[in-house]
């Protein structure tokens, strides 16, 4: 004969039920609070609207060790970039360029700009230019941090156009893509 546990009985099942249904309820709040996964773009965004301002006319050497200022490089549009060689979002970026540069070879200056010397060093940038070696991309190992620190850059990957007027008038802080800088260099 089997007897019912009096400690469990039959109205103890309704503390399941509303268990279950707070675990549920909170597990749909947490998967409502989730991003979207992300989607391929089937086009490029429209570029963030960006305040122009002047560009620091900031003297460098290159790793060639010619001497520059920025002002040097108004005949085009040019396109700064500050990178690492260590730095995987960095390839990425310089990619981009790559394929920017080889859709308008010739119609914009690429300066790239190390801001690592604790782990990077000159002869190591010369090598990484020599891989990536075309007439308009100039490397520059900025082992002060003086360039980094006249633009306030923030963060690696960040990249700025500046227009022949010698005005900043696009930033970007993450993987600028070909066809975002394309919009925005397109208008210069």
């Amino acid at each position: 004969m089997s007897q019912e546990n009096p400690k469990r009985g039959k109205d103890g099942w309704w503390l399941w039920g509303v268990g279950l249904a707070i675990v549920g309820a909170m597990a749909f709040a947490i998967w409502g609070m989730m991003p979207p996964p992300p989607s391929e773009p089937t086009q490029a965004s429209a570029p963030a609207p960006y305040e122009p301002r002047p560009a620091p006319d900031i003297r460098f050497t290159d790793v060639r060790l010619a001497p520059w200022r920025l002002s040097d490089f108004q005949d085009r549009p040019t396109v700064l970039t500050f990178i690492a060689l260590w730095c995987g979002v960095c390839e990425e970026e310089i990619t981009e360029l790559e394929k920017l540069q080889q859709a308008h070879a010739g119609q914009f200056n690429f300066i790239l700009v190390d801001v690592d010397p604790a782990q990077d060093s000159p002869p190591q940038l010369r090598a990484f230019a020599d891989a990536h070696q075309n007439g308009d991309f100039f490397f520059v190992f900025d082992g002060d941090n003086a360039i980094v620190n006249a633009f306030g850059v923030q963060a690696l990957q960040t990249t700025f156009v500046i227009d022949t007027e010698g005005m900043v008038v696009y930033m970007d802080e993450a993987v600028s893509l070909q066809a975002e800088l394309g919009q925005v260099l397109a208008k210069l």
